[in-house]
């Protein structure tokens, strides 16, 4: 991470934050009642800036599958490399 993302990497906390707290008040609330279907906008609002804050950190599973390893990076984080070094 660089400076530049410290203001992204706040405001995804900070969603993070109020959508937990709606979904706190939802749990208080009936689903029939009227301030429920209000909490519930909020919380959908909450999730998709959330969403797209943690996109830009490739924190959401569609963009970790676009993260690309190369195959020496992926021998080098084999924690059995040396069991397989052994076995041959």
């Amino acid at each position: 991470l660089q400076k530049i993302d410290a203001a992204t990497l706040r405001s995804m906390c900070e969603w993070l934050a109020q959508l937990c707290s709606l979904w706190e008040a939802m749990r208080e609330c009936k689903p029939t009642d009227e301030q429920y279907y209000r909490l519930n906008q909020m919380a959908a609002i909450a999730s998709k800036h959330f969403n797209s804050a943690a996109s830009r950190f490739g924190m959401t599973p569609s963009d970790r599958a676009k993260i690309k390893i190369a195959e020496t990076e992926r021998k080098e984080s084999n924690p059995f490399r040396v069991l397989d070094a052994l076995t041959g």
